[in-house]
């Protein structure tokens, strides 16, 4: 077993709920498939400018997190944004998809936990994806919740995500485990909640 597994068992122990970040963790989506990462975020940056024409200029020092700009957009349009955001990333994400790996020995190492978690999923992909990859994974039934980029307005770090799962549990916030691979996102949300965070990062 990995030691970053066999870290990971050892957090865990004494909390009630487990938060888990989806790509990166579970799965490790192939962002670089089809075509050229620049490619990819060069659209993005097009559609963004069907909305505000000068967006780029208002990030020419770059972004503070990966979704910063298109969270933006969805604050001032609303929306008509969100949704044309949604439907670009799904499209980009079910490409990908096939094309993607899973983590096999963390979904072996997930089955095997007891049945005393609650699980949760907060994650800045589509629900469909994340649904696809945990069916696919046989686990897809042991999560209360999913709150996924098109459930939520705002990307992490910022912390709606924790709001749709809190309408699930009673859980005060020191029984929760956070478990994320991105230090620009899931160790800045639970870092603004006071949550306790797993660092996971597997290199492959």
């Amino acid at each position: 077993m990995q030691e970053i597994n066999k870290k990971l068992i050892e957090a865990i122990q004494g909390k009630k709920a487990l938060i888990w970040d989806f790509d990166g963790v579970f799965c490790f989506l192939d962002w670089h498939y089809g075509e050229g990462v620049n490619v990819y975020k060069n659209r993005l940056w097009q559609l963004l400018e069907e909305f505000d024409p000068k967006i780029r200029s208002k990030f020419s020092n770059g972004l503070n997190y990966p979704y910063e700009h298109t969270d933006y957009i969805i604050k001032r349009y609303g929306s008509e944004a969100f949704n044309k955001i949604n439907t670009f990333y799904l499209k980009k994400e079910l490409q990908i998809f096939t094309h993607s790996s899973f983590n096999d020995e963390l979904i072996h190492v997930f089955r095997d936990l007891t049945q005393d978690f609650e699980h949760y999923i907060w994650s800045n992909n589509q629900g469909e994806v994340i649904l696809k990859a945990l069916t696919k994974s046989g686990i897809h039934d042991k999560f209360k919740a999913i709150a996924s980029r098109d459930k939520i307005r705002l990307a992490k770090p910022n912390v709606q995500g924790f709001d749709l799962i809190k309408s699930y549990t009673s859980n005060p916030i020191k029984s929760f485990l956070f478990i994320g691979d991105s230090q620009q996102t899931d160790t800045l949300a639970a870092k603004k909640l006071g949550m306790e965070f797993f660092f996971y990062k597997v290199h492959l």
